[in-house]
C-alpha cells in the first residue's frame, strides 16, 4: 500500500514539472495501469518516484536532497 509521504511527494514533482492532471493520469495508467496514485502499491510508488525525479532533474526542475541527515534516526541515546 502506498504511504501518505509518496504520495506527496509524487504530487509535488508532478507540480514541479507542470504536467497537468490529465497528462499526469494518462502516464500512470500508461506505466501502471492506475489512475490515480493512490492505487500504486509501495513498490510501484517507489518506482514511479524515481522516474519523475530522474526527469525532473535532468529537465532541471528538482534537486534530490543532501543524504546528510538519513541515517539519524537509529542512533542510540540520541533524541529524536
Amino acid at each position: 500500500m502506498i504511504e501518505n509521504s509518496q504520495v506527496k511527494k509524487i504530487h509535488t514533482l508532478i507540480k514541479a514539472l507542470k504536467w497537468d492532471n490529465d497528462f499526469y493520469k494518462e502516464v500512470l495508467f500508461a506505466g501502471y495501469g492506475v489512475d490515480s496514485s493512490k492505487n500504486l502499491n509501495f513498490n510501484q510508488a517507489k518506482d514511479f518516484i524515481l522516474r519523475l525525479e530522474d526527469l525532473a532533474i535532468e529537465l532541471g526542475v528538482w534537486k534530490k536532497p543532501d543524504k546528510k541527515y538519513i541515517n539519524l534516526s537509529d542512533r542510540e541515546n540520541m533524541a529524536t
